[in-house]
């Protein structure tokens, strides 16, 4: 005699996606869909000297610049993506320009990370997509990230700490399809502060990501 089967197996892959949806890191699954994506679209570009920028929010994926039927649709079918938004063409950033929008980006809002640490907050995730967006059309010139602390703690300590931060956020940019040849990071420890570590306000000041376009 065949055991019923029970009703509640249904819900298992629904489960699933409630567990990989609430506990899986976004930005764990941003990294992985940019590089699949990436990679589909590379794979049908192969004979088109324009290629679009990409930029991925949560499933989303996002094309800007010149981007043909063949590459929204491998970027449509790669596992995983919910949606491809196809805009409009963004217009390329000269050097002059580029600095200017990231200077822009960062005036008011600092790139964060955990305390005593390299790793990226959270919050700082916003941000930091909407400096993939401009360094995407930045397409003259390299950009130079460079990471700044406070006078707290030792000076070796502090210059490997800014240097491990800056890298972080290289690599953040990178994993989401700015050109590695065209980007770097230096670490500059509390060189260059630009306001007194005398006082907490001063200190905040003083850590933080800047750019730099040559």
């Amino acid at each position: 005699m065949h055991q019923p089967i029970k009703w509640w197996t249904g819900l298992l892959p629904l489960a699933l996606v409630w567990f990989l949806g609430n506990f899986l890191k976004t930005e764990i699954v941003e990294a992985d869909l940019t590089n699949r994506s990436k990679a589909a679209i590379a794979a049908v570009s192969a004979n088109l000297t324009d290629k679009p920028s990409m930029t991925v929010a949560g499933r989303d994926v996002t094309l800007s610049g010149k981007s043909s039927p063949p590459q929204i649709l491998a970027a449509d079918k790669t596992f995983g993506v919910r949606k491809v938004i196809a805009g409009a063409p963004l217009p390329v950033l000269g050097a002059a320009d580029c600095q200017a929008e990231l200077s822009a980006k960062v005036k008011n809002e600092r790139i964060r990370f955990e305390l005593a640490s390299a790793k990226l907050a959270d919050v700082a995730l916003p941000l930091l997509n909407a400096i993939v967006s401009i360094a995407q059309r930045c397409k003259s010139g390299s950009i130079e990230v460079a990471g700044h602390t406070d006078s707290t703690g030792d000076a070796p300590g502090n210059l490997t700490l800014s240097k491990a931060r800056a890298q972080s956020v290289v690599d953040y940019l990178v994993k989401r399809a700015v050109d590695p040849a065209r980007i770097s990071a230096i670490g500059y420890g509390d060189t260059r502060p630009v306001a007194p570590n005398t006082t907490e306000a001063g200190m905040a000041q003083n850590r933080r990501i800047e750019f730099t376009v040559k």
